[in-house]
This record gives structure tokens, sequence and C-alpha cells, in this order.
């Protein structure tokens, strides 16, 4: 619908199509009009999503019926974990006894294609984190809901606990060289913070899950980041190698990637403890 004006404009323009007597351009312009529009949805408030992010948090409320507030984030990759600080927060802060977190992400119209294949984020052939043969990813569609509770709460209330966040950190690389290299800096910051909120040390950790994209720069810089943590993680080195990112072979759902693996972690290791 947009670019039926923009379409006309080019037909018009044409020499060729000038040439025709003005029933025939009219016909052409119509009918050319109609294909384009033929099989569209009615726009309507649910068609809202795709300009109005905030609308997928509002339709759930309403659905629900839930009366605390309702928003979305947008920080990428990080959407759904930006999401989750946001609830962890809120549920510290007392502002609210129950959170339902997510991330949800959907295959993109053409022009997004188009611009990750511009920037060299995606693969002509397969998502391959952390391999020597990387060059991109593969865009995947996917969504997941965590609802969470402080811990004294959901024990009280005999709630199936799955995990436990202990404490959630973010920062930002800063300056860097474009947006599929990020900086190790920033990384390493990440966790830094991470670890400065609880009383115990990285050393501690026995799974270490990472973003993995698979870009011939990222994956690199990402590893480099985890660097300092995974040289301490009370596993072998390759075993560590092994369980870092696993989860990104099934794709990269943009917004979502993060709540992929808060679901899909907790949920395995339930099943089969490493």
């Amino acid at each position: 619908r947009v670019y039926s004006a923009e379409l006309r404009r080019s037909i018009n323009s044409s020499k060729a199509f000038s040439r025709l007597d003005a029933a025939a351009r009219a016909a052409i312009l119509d009918e050319a009009e109609s294909g384009l529009k033929a099989g569209l949805s009615t726009i309507n408030e649910d068609t809202m999503p795709g300009e109005l992010s905030n609308v997928i948090a509002g339709r759930v409320a309403n659905v629900f019926n839930l009366n605390g507030p309702n928003f979305t984030v947008d920080a990428a990759c990080a959407g759904s974990l930006a999401a989750l600080s946001q609830a962890v927060n809120g549920l510290r802060l007392r502002q609210f006894d129950m959170a339902l977190t997510g991330g949800v992400d959907q295959m993109m119209t053409p022009p997004s294609y188009v611009k990750f294949c511009k920037i060299g984020a995606l693969s002509p052939d397969g998502s391959r984190p952390f391999d020597a043969g990387a060059n991109g990813f593969v865009m995947g569609e996917g969504s997941g809901v965590l609802i969470l509770k402080r811990l004294g709460d959901a024990l009280k209330d005999g709630d199936r606990v799955y995990a436990l966040i202990r404490s959630v950190g973010a920062s930002s690389d800063g300056r860097g060289k474009g947006i599929t290299a990020p900086n190790p800096k920033g990384q390493r910051l990440a966790v830094e913070r991470t670890f400065s909120q609880v009383d115990y040390g990285p050393e501690s950790v026995g799974l270490l899950e990472a973003h993995g994209t698979s870009p011939r720069v990222g994956d690199v810089v990402e590893a480099q980041g985890r660097g300092s943590v995974v040289e301490l993680v009370a596993v072998p080195e390759q075993e560590a190698v092994d369980l870092l990112g696993r989860l990104r072979t099934v794709g990269a759902a943009v917004e979502g990637p993060g709540r992929n693996q808060d679901v899909v972690v907790p949920v395995v290791l339930r099943v089969e403890p490493l």
C-alpha cells in the first residue's frame, strides 16, 4: 500500500509507457496497483506491532487482564535480556510480585535481509558458531516467555522453580569498529558487573552460555571478552568450549536469542544435569 504511489511514479516515468494511449496507461496502472495490494490483510489495531512495538505487550495485558505496567524494550539481540533486567529490578523494588517477560522474533521483510547482507552479517550457507568456517548467521524465528517471582514468593506459592537469577549485568561497547565487530571491553564489563553483585566468583561457573552469532569477527571478540572468565571455569578447556553457545546453531532470532537460552538451558539442565 505504502509503495503503490512510488510504483505509479516509476511506471509513468518510463518512455515506453508514455507512448501508449491514455486508456492503456490507465488500465496498466490500475492493474499494477490491484496486483500489488491483492492479498494484503485489513488494517486494524492488531496490525500495529510492526510500527509500534508496545502494542505487543499491550495485547498480552489485554488478553490476560493484567493490570501492572506493560512495555517493550529494544536492544537488538539483547532485547529479551534487557526486558529480563527490567523485570528483575521491578521485583527487587517490590513494584510488583510477578512478571511476564519474553522475547519474540519472526521472519523480517526483504529489506531487512538486504541490509543484513550488505553489512556482512548473514551467512550464505549456514550458522557455525565459534567455528573457523563461521561467516555469518542464519535468520531464525522464535519466542519464549518467563514467569518471574521472588524466590520466597515462588516457594510459598508451591511453584516449580526452574532457575534462580542471582544477578544481571549489562554494558555497552562505547566507540567501536562497527555493528558486527563488538568490543571485548564491553563484553568484560558485563561479566564483571554481574559477578560484582554476588558472593562467589567465576571459578564457581560450570556452564557459560554465549551469544555466538557466527560472524567472522564477532565470535572471536566474544570469546576473548569471556576469556578471563573461561580460564577460571572449573571444567577442562575443551569441555568449556563445547558448552559455549551451542544454542546459536538453531538460527538467530534477532530480538529473542537471550530468551531462547533462558528457557532452554534451565529445562535441559533439569532433565539432564551436567
